[in-house]
């Protein structure tokens, strides 16, 4: 299987510089229970739908988010705030969140 590859990053916040976060991931990395996990999230989030979706929040003081999966070659990017995230995407931010906490 090819694996996935995911840049996700996270800026914003009232402290923005301290609690800016970006982490990449290659399914490779990853032990194939969490592999499969991400292959869920991505999937349930439905990332390449949302691709097509604008950012509709400015507001300085809430997170933003940029999601960009290549899977198979093929490369779909999320963008989100807090504010307008859909509720299919929380898990997938959470689940990256807290693997770039434990990376960094």
């Amino acid at each position: 299987m090819e694996p996935m590859k995911i840049e996700f990053s996270r800026s914003g916040g009232f402290a923005a510089p301290a609690m800016r976060q970006k982490v990449e991931i290659d399914t490779d990395e990853l032990t194939q229970t969490e592999a499969d996990e991400l292959l869920n999230l991505v999937n349930n989030a439905g990332v390449a739908n949302l691709a097509t979706r604008a950012t509709t929040s400015n507001r300085p003081d809430e997170f933003h988010y940029r999601i960009k999966v290549n899977d198979k070659g093929v490369t779909h990017t999320a963008t989100a705030s807090d504010t307008d995230m859909p509720e299919a995407l929380h898990p997938l931010v959470e689940w990256l969140t807290e693997r770039g906490s434990e990376k960094s």
